[in-house]
């Protein structure tokens, strides 16, 4: 999405060349400002069951880092399935960007999902071509 808009919106691209150049992006590109807070998401169930090791089971915030713990397994497990599905769309869009036809086209649907992607060998006029294959649910 954000590269699509680099290409296409000069405004954007001026606005995001212009907010990197500032010395507080210390050379971070755009994209990792995205990244980060989900990257900090997944971290989170790592350090509260590093604290859970160090907690006594009688301590008074026990039972708290438990609950804490099984609630930040949720959102990242929530985190992750969500990533997974944004990927499998935009794969979708990419195979339809893909295909040269003369009438509208449209691959996705809220329960397609992209399974693979391959090279068949078709016979024509007694002549073995390659095809690009895709396969979806």
């Amino acid at each position: 999405l954000v590269a699509g808009l680099l290409k296409k919106n000069s405004a954007f691209r001026q606005f995001i060349e212009e907010a990197q150049a500032q010395p507080r992006c210390v050379g971070m590109p755009f994209i990792s400002y995205l990244i980060k807070p989900i990257q900090r998401i997944c971290k989170y169930p790592l350090l509260l069951r590093d604290l859970l090791k160090h907690t006594d089971d009688s301590h008074q915030d026990y039972n708290n880092l438990v609950q804490a713990l099984q609630k930040i397994e949720e959102v990242v497990a929530y985190v992750n399935d969500r990533k997974r599905l944004a990927e499998n769309l935009q794969k979708i869009l990419d195979v339809q960007n893909q295909i040269e036809s003369n009438e509208e086209l449209n691959l996705v649907e809220p329960s397609r999902r992209f399974m693979r992607e391959g090279t068949i060998k078709v016979i024509e006029n007694g002549r073995a071509r390659e095809r690009n294959t895709f396969v979806f649910n």
